[in-house]
């Protein structure tokens, strides 16, 4: 059961950047967040959204704060130029981080410590998170820099839990290995139990969290369990070979 939604009372613009085409929309809160909905983010990814949200802030990676907003039907009837573009029902949100933009490569691997790079780098590997590609060349990099507070915050997590992703589609994350000098060193795996116990935790806690809406046409268990198979390759010795 979710508890702490809140209500999506103004949809001021659509984002000039992502491919789930999110919004910028004012809550009842006060505050702004960038939302996703249907039909433009699949119910599947919506649930995954949500869960590697929740996921990377139970090992406190940065991320702007997470909610489930609701969309009503009385405020889209007031916008029929958004048929086809929000729908009516939960949708993800975040709260909205002003100036900022797209890290670059090089902000990645200065404003980033070294032990959040590792970090990073680890949990995509863990979640099947390929999505974060960056080199110096330009790319995809999902992680937003403030320019005034030099903060930085990971977004965008639908692709994640994907079974059928490969180790060659990490080939150019900001923090694979060609992108950075670092390795995982024995103190570092050591610590990954930690990391891994932390982000199971934090799973069978947020599954509470997604609107029965999201999967009231999907095999829910299927989903739950194969969520739950992928992160517990974190304490196979096969999975952690493969962290270098």
């Amino acid at each position: 059961m979710i508890s702490d939604v809140i209500n999506v009372v103004e949809i001021i613009r659509k984002m000039s950047d992502g491919s789930t085409e999110p919004y910028l929309c004012k809550c009842d809160d006060g505050y702004l967040y960038v939302v996703k909905s249907q039909p433009k983010m699949p119910k599947l990814q919506l649930i995954h959204e949500l869960m590697a949200s929740y996921l990377a802030k139970s090992i406190n990676l940065p991320m702007p704060e997470i909610k489930v907003v609701y969309i009503s039907r009385e405020l889209l009837a007031f916008m029929p130029c958004l048929i086809g573009e929000l729908s009516e029902g939960h949708a993800f949100a975040t709260k909205y981080i002003p100036d900022s933009a797209g890290i670059t490569y090089h902000q990645a691997h200065t404003k980033i410590e070294k032990s959040y790079q590792k970090l990073i780098y680890f949990f995509d590997r863990l979640i099947n998170n390929s999505d974060r590609n960056l080199t110096e060349k330009g790319g995809n990099v999902n992680i937003i820099y403030n320019y005034k507070t030099n903060g930085y915050y990971l977004i965008d997590h639908n692709l994640a839990f994907m079974s059928s992703c490969e180790l060659n589609e990490f080939d150019y994350h900001i923090f694979s290995p060609i992108n950075r000098s670092w390795y995982f060193d024995r103190v570092d795996k050591c610590e990954l139990d930690n990391v891994v116990e932390n982000i199971l935790y934090g799973f069978n806690n947020s599954i509470v969290k997604i609107p029965s809406e999201w999967y009231e046409d999907l095999d829910y268990q299927f989903i739950i369990n194969n969520i739950n198979k992928i992160l517990n390759r974190g304490y196979s010795e096969e999975f952690r070979s493969s962290i270098i």
